[in-house]
């Protein structure tokens, strides 16, 4: 994961709540996915419950683009977005 990705991870995620050792599991498989990914993948791996979870954005959802088997960023979205390959610019989308 790169230290983009971190950042990201930490202001979108960790800095709301998220317990550490709940990140650091999800981190391992979005690394183990990242590392088997044949083409460019979208993982939703978490969501909050709360609608409004940080003033940068009204994300509820906290997905992971996975290109070249590597981790490049952690985005919020909210669930009402499109969950589809298209809108997200990967070849394939999984939610975990």
């Amino acid at each position: 994961m790169n230290r983009h990705s971190y950042e990201r991870l930490y202001d979108r995620v960790i800095s709301n709540g998220v317990p550490q050792s709940e990140v650091e599991q999800c981190i391992e498989t979005l690394q183990r996915i990242a590392s088997e990914a044949k083409t460019d993948i979208a993982v939703l791996f978490y969501r909050f419950a709360t609608k409004q979870v940080s003033d940068l954005s009204n994300g509820d959802e906290v997905w992971a683009i996975i290109r070249e088997n590597k981790i490049v960023t952690i985005m919020l979205r909210r669930n009402t977005q499109p969950k589809t390959v298209g809108a997200l610019r990967v070849s394939k989308v999984v939610i975990l």
